[in-house]
C-alpha cells in the first residue's frame, strides 16, 4: 500500500514556567508520519526541553519503534520563507549516540540536541529515522523559541549582495566578549556561545564541540551545542590569555597564549600545543628561538627581541603536516616556519626592508625567502595546502606598531597566496585579491577557504575600524557574497565585534 506523508500533530504545553521546560506531546493517527514501509519505524512520542539560558538549541527525547534496528537519526530546521541560506541538517549515528550514553534500549528511547534554531520564532523541524533495512520515517514538529537576550548580540547585518547559487550558508565569527557566534548568510544569528561569566575570544570547532579560550586568563571551556560548558585550566599560573587563535595541532590544539616565567614577560611570542583539557604538550618560545639563532650566528638580538614588549605579536599559528613543522605569523615582522620537534628555523617570509632582515645579515637573512609580488605586512590568518607548497594569508598592510616604523604601511589590504619553493628559497605571490585597493583593514581580519573552494574574507576593521566587511570571492576574483557588520555600540572597534571568521557547516553536519 502506498503511504502518503502526513504532518504529525503536536500539542505544546508549558509545564514549568520557572525552568522554561516545554513539552511537545505527539498525537498519532494510524498513518501519522511518513514511512516507506506501512506502519513500521515511527516515532511514538517526542519531548523537547529548552535550556532556560539558551534559545538556539533544545533537547529532543524520542520514543521510537525498533530502536535496535535504528542506524541514524537526523533533523532538519527549515529556512525562513524568503531567506536564502540552506536548511540546517544534522545527523547523529546510533554509534555516536550510544558512545555518549544517549540511547536507552530498554525504554526504546534516545536523546539528542536540536541546535541552529531561529530565536523568537516558530521553527518547522523535521526528524528522520533511518533503519538498517532501509526503512526511513520522518515526522514534522513546531518548536517555538524565546527571543535571544545577550549583552553582546551582533548588530543588524546588512547583506549587500549574494549570488543566486549561494556560495555558503553559515559563518563562524570569533568575537569578544562572547565567542564564537554563528550567523547565516541572511544575517540571522543561529548560535552564540553561552555567557560563562568571563570574556571568551579564541575559539576552535573540532567537528563536534567548541574549545574556547578566555581573553584575560588561562581558562579554557569546552562548549556543547546545547549551551552547556565545562571549564578547564591551561597549564599553570605562568600561562595567561588565549589571545588570538586555537587551531588543530599535530597531537592536540595549538594556542597563541601569553606567558610569564618569573621576571620574563612574553606578551605574544609563546605558542603551546595543549590537550583539549588544557594540559601542556609542547611549548615554543620565539623570544628564545630567535635569540639563540641570532647569537649562534655571531649577532646581537637585542635590537629585535625585547623582553616585556610585544615586539613579536603572534596572531596565527598552524601545523604543517607535509614536513612536520609549525608556521607562525608575527604581525610586527614576518611569517616564520620552524621544525615541530627542534624549533629550528626553516624559513622566514616577510618584508625585507624591515630591521629583522636589514640588521641581521649573518643570521635571519640566511633563512629568508626571496619574495616576488607583495610581501606580507601585518598579516593574519595563515593556512597552507596539504603539500605545504601554497600559503594563504590576509595581508593587512600595516607596518611596525611596536618596533621602529620604517614607513612600509599600505593604504589597502589584500589576500595573498604564495607558492613556496624551499629548494630555490623563494616565495612567489601567485594570487592576490585587493578589490581594486578599495578596502583597508589594518588589524585583525582573516581569509579562509570554504568547502566549495572559494575564499571567505573578513575585513575586520574597514571604514576606519567601524565595520567588519565580509566577502566571498572565487579564484576568478568574482564577488559572490558581500555583507557588512557594524561594530557594536560598546565596542571600541569592529575588531572586537568580528575579528576572524570562517565557514561552519550546519547543512550536512554528521556526528559519527
Amino acid at each position: 500500500m502506498k503511504v502518503f506523508a502526513k504532518r504529525c500533530l503536536a500539542i505544546a504545553a508549558s509545564i514549568n514556567t520557572l525552568t522554561f521546560v516545554f513539552v511537545l506531546l505527539l498525537i498519532f493517527n494510524q498513518q501519522a508520519c511518513t514511512n516507506s514501509n506501512e506502519d513500521e519505524a515511527r516515532i511514538n512520542s517526542a519531548v523537547f526541553v529548552e535550556n532556560p539560558d539558551f534559545v538556539f538549541a533544545q533537547r529532543a527525547s524520542l520514543s521510537v519503534d525498533q530502536i535496535d534496528q535504528l542506524s541514524m537519526v537526523s533533523y532538519t530546521i527549515s529556512t525562513k520563507p524568503g531567506n536564502v541560506s540552506e536548511d540546517v541538517h544534522v545527523s547523529y549515528t546510533m554509534d555516536y549516540l550510544q558512545r555518549i550514553g544517549a540511547v536507552d534500549f530498554g525504554n526504546q528511547s534516545l536523546t539528542f540536541s536540536v541546535f541552529g534554531l531561529y530565536a523568537d520564532y516558530e521553527n518547522l523541524v523535521s526528524i528522520e529515522l533511518r533503519y538498517a533495512d532501509g526503512i526511513v520515517s520522518s515526522s514534522e514538529f513546531s518548536i517555538i523559541t524565546r527571543a535571544f537576550q545577550s549583552e553582546s548580540p551582533l548588530p543588524e547585518i546588512t547583506v549587500n549582495h549574494i549570488e543566486p547559487l549561494v556560495p555558503l550558508s553559515f559563518i563562524l565569527i570569533r568575537s569578544l566578549p562572547e565567542s564564537p557566534i554563528i550567523i547565516d548568510v541572511d544575517g540571522e544569528t543561529r548560535w552564540q556561545a553561552p555567557n560563562v561569566g568571563a570574556s571568551t575570544r579564541a575559539a576552535y570547532f573540532d567537528g563536534a564541540e567548541f574549545f574556547v579560550g578566555l581573553a584575560f586568563s588561562n581558562g579554557l571551556y569546552r562548549m556543547s551545542w546545547n549551551g552547556e560548558s565545562e571549564a578547564y585550566t591551561i597549564g599553570d599560573d605562568r600561562y595567561g590569555s588565549s589571545h588570538h587563535n586555537i587551531e588543530k595541532g599535530k597531537v592536540g590544539l595549538l594556542n597563541t597564549i601569553t606567558f610569564i616565567d618569573g621576571n620574563i614577560d612574553r606578551p605574544e611570542s609563546v605558542l603551546i600545543e595543549m590537550e583539549k583539557t588544557g594540559e601542556i604538550i609542547k611549548h615554543w618560545d620565539f623570544d628564545q628561538i630567535l635569540s639563540d639563532y641570532i647569537v649562534s650566528n655571531g649577532e646581537d638580538p637585542s635590537g629585535l627581541v625585547q623582553n616585556g614588549v610585544d615586539w613579536f605579536h603572534m596572531n596565527s599559528a598552524i601545523y604543517d603536516a607535509s614536513d612536520d613543522s609549525i608556521i607562525v605569523s608575527s604581525r610586527e615582522n614576518f611569517v616564520i616556519k620552524v621544525d615541530y620537534n627542534t624549533g629550528n628555523i626553516k624559513w622566514i617570509l616577510g618584508n625585507q626592508d624591515k630591521l629583522w632582515y636589514s640588521n641581521f645579515p649573518n643570521s635571519l637573512q640566511q633563512v629568508a625567502l626571496q619574495v616576488t609580488g607583495n610581501a606580507p605586512i601585518g598579516q593574519h590568518s595563515l593556512s597552507v595546502t596539504a603539500d605545504g607548497r601554497r600559503l594563504m594569508l590576509f595581508n593587512n598592510g600595516l607596518g611596525h606598531v611596536i618596533l621602529p616604523d620604517i614607513g612600509d604601511s599600505r593604504t589597502f589590504s589584500s589576500v595573498s597566496i604564495y607558492e613556496i619553493d624551499t629548494v630555490l628559497g623563494t616565495a612567489h605571490e601567485v594570487w592576490s585579491f585587493d578589490k581594486q585597493q578599495e578596502i583597508y583593514s589594518n588589524v585583525c581580519s582573516s581569509a579562509y577557504r570554504t568547502i566549495q573552494g572559494d575564499i571567505l574574507i573578513n575585513y575586520a576593521t574597514s571604514e576606519f575600524r567601524q565595520v567588519a566587511r565580509l566577502l566571498v570571492v572565487n579564484d576568478d576574483m568574482e564577488v559572490l557574497f558581500d555583507a557588512a557588520i557594524p561594530k557594536r555600540p560598546q565596542d571600541s572597534t569592529a575588531c572586537r565585534t568580528a575579528y576572524s571568521v570562517e565557514e561552519i557547516v550546519l547543512d550536512g553536519l554528521i556526528f559519527d
